[in-house]
């Protein structure tokens, strides 16, 4: 049962690896619901004009019913502070110490992210 306002996740439908992570945060328990839209769907130009759809096809994108938006591995955090399994691990990843590490990993998997994909297989 969520317990916060809903996120509104957008995603690269064409991405193996996108819709596999899309399909993992569905299946978690959370503490915040999660609305997944395509991020080139008419639904996503018409409830988000502001965004940069584009670049939404190139980093994870995240917004908050109170219109907060989180773009690559800010993104990244804020889905797993959404998860109840993973919440200490959001924490525990946006220290100082740990925080450039997660971004240059984030950073590497999205930019290498249809190479994984051709490696998962459809």
């Amino acid at each position: 049962m969520s317990i916060n306002t809903p996120f509104t996740v957008l995603y690269d439908k064409r991405c193996v690896l996108c819709r596999r992570v899309k399909k993992w945060l569905e299946e978690q328990p959370k503490y915040v619901e999660m609305k997944f839209v395509e991020a080139t769907s008419k639904e996503a130009y018409h409830k988000f004009p502001e965004i940069d759809h584009n670049r939404t096809l190139t980093e994870l994108t995240v917004i908050s019913d109170n219109g907060l938006v989180y773009k690559g591995e800010k993104a990244w955090v804020i889905c797993l502070w959404a998860l109840e399994e993973y919440r200490e691990w959001a924490v525990t990843l946006t220290a100082p110490e740990l925080f450039p590490l997660a971004q240059r990993m984030i950073m590497w998997v999205s930019s290498n992210r249809f190479k994984i994909s051709r490696l998962l297989g459809k």
